[in-house]
C-alpha cells in the first residue's frame, strides 16, 4: 500500500489506524470507568495498549519511515503537509521511533518507551497522543478526572501507612512520562562525570507535570501542613523533630517510587 503506483496509500493508511486506534481507546475508557478501582484498571489497559501500539509500530515500520522521510527538502510538497486525515491528524509515527545518532563527541539517543530515561529524543507518536486525549483528558474533562483523584487519594493511605497497590500508582504516573513530543536531551560526556543539557521545542513531560507533579506538590504541602499543627500541638520540640526527620525520609523514598527522574532535579 506504501509503494503503490502513481499514488501510494501511506496518508490513507496513516489516517485508517488513527480511526481505529480512536475508536479502540474510546472502548477501553469505557472499560475503564466501569471498575470501581480505576487506578488498576487504566495500568493494567495502558500496558497493554502501550505493548500492543509498540508491536504495531514495528509491522509499520515502513510506513514510520516514510512519514518521517515526509520532512525531508527533496521530497514532493504533497507528501510534506504535516496535517493529514482532512486536518484531524498530524503526520506523525505509529509509535516513537528508536535511533542512536553520535555527532562528534556528543551522543543523541532516542529511546523508546522509557519514561524514567531522561536521555531521550522523542518523535510525536499517534498512538500515544490518541491515549491522552481520549482516555486521559478525556476522563479529566467529561469524568471528574477520578483517575487522578484516585491516584492522589492512594497516596494519602499511604502516608497514613495503610497498604496500597504502590506497584499500580507507579503505574499509572509513569504512563504519564511517556508522552514525549519533540525533545532532544544531549548528553556530554566530559573527564569528570556525565552532564545532560537539555534543549526543548516543546514542554516533553507537559502531561505528567500538569496532571500529577504539580497537584501532587499541593497535595504533599496541605497534607503536612495538616500533620505539623497536629504534632506541633501535642509533642515536644525533640519530639516534633524525630517525627519531621522520619517523615523526611518516608517522603523521599515515596518521591523516587512514584515520581519522574526530573522530579529530583535542582
Amino acid at each position: 500500500m506504501c509503494t503503490a503506483n502513481p499514488k501510494p496509500f501511506t496518508e490513507q493508511l496513516f489516517t485508517g489506524i488513527a480511526d481505529y486506534l480512536e475508536e479502540y481507546t474510546s472502548d477501553i475508557r469505557q472499560s475503564i470507568l466501569e471498575h470501581d478501582d480505576i487506578v488498576t484498571a487504566y495500568a493494567r489497559a495502558f500496558e497493554k495498549y502501550f505493548l500492543a501500539a509498540d508491536c504495531a509500530s514495528k509491522i509499520c515500520d515502513y510506513l514510520n519511515r516514510l512519514l518521517l522521510k515526509s520532512k525531508e527538502s527533496n521530497v514532493a510538497p504533497a507528501d510534506k503537509r504535516q496535517i493529514v486525515g482532512e486536518g484531524r491528524y498530524r503526520r506523525q509515527t505509529i509509535q516513537a521511533v528508536c535511533t542512536y545518532i553520535q555527532y562528534h563527541d556528543v551522543d543523541i539517543v532516542c529511546v523508546v518507551a522509557d519514561s524514567r530515561n531522561p536521555l531521550a529524543e522523542w518523535h510525536s507518536s499517534l498512538a500515544m497522543l490518541i491515549w491522552r486525549d481520549r482516555v486521559v483528558h478525556h476522563i479529566r474533562n467529561s469524568d471528574l478526572n477520578r483517575l487522578l483523584y484516585q491516584v492522589f487519594e492512594f497516596i494519602r493511605r499511604d502516608r497514613d501507612g495503610e497498604d496500597i497497590r504502590s506497584d499500580v500508582v507507579s503505574a499509572v504516573v509513569g504512563s504519564l512520562g511517556r508522552f514525549y513530543i519533540f525533545s532532544i536531551v544531549l548528553c556530554v560526556h566530559w573527564f569528570y562525570g556525565l552532564y545532560c543539557l537539555n534543549s526543548l521545542t516543546d514542554q516533553p513531560l507537559q502531561l505528567y507535570i500538569e496532571e500529577f507533579e504539580r497537584p501532587y506538590l499541593i497535595h504533599t504541602k496541605r497534607y503536612y501542613q495538616r500533620e505539623a499543627a497536629r504534632v506541633v500541638a501535642d509533642a515536644s520540640i525533640s519530639e516534633y523533630m524525630t517525627q519531621a526527620t522520619h517523615r523526611l525520609a518516608q517522603e523521599v523514598a515515596r518521591n523516587h517510587r512514584y515520581c519522574h527522574l526530573t522530579s529530583h532535579m535542582p
